[in-house]
């Protein structure tokens, strides 16, 4: 079925603008049905446009990547406590709810 029979809409372009201070930018393309990557695009594009430079981009993005990746990934033992009571919770409660079904 085609996406826009659902929303019973034509797919129109994708339209961004920013406003600040005295200037305005506006970057569109043809169509609604954007992937992530191309808003990103549309938001570098944006950027730029603002009178940000390629390398202030390219630094933001560095940094949130390294914020993003900036841990550890290991749990502390207090972490792998709480969680595995959690799950075993979870458990019995379901067990509770299958005993009183049958």
């Amino acid at each position: 079925m085609d996406k826009n029979m659902i929303y019973n809409t034509e797919n129109k372009p994708t339209k961004l603008t920013l406003e600040q201070w005295d200037l305005k930018v506006s970057l569109e393309l043809p169509n609604s049905d954007t992937t992530l990557a191309e808003l990103f695009e549309l938001y570098k594009g944006i950027s730029l446009g603002m009178g940000y430079s390629e390398n202030s981009w390219e630094r933001c993005i560095l940094d949130a990547a390294d914020e993003l990746t900036d841990f550890s990934g290991e749990m502390t033992e207090e972490e792998i406590d709480a969680a595995l009571a959690e799950h075993n919770a979870d458990e019995t409660e379901m067990e509770k709810y299958l005993d009183n079904r049958l």
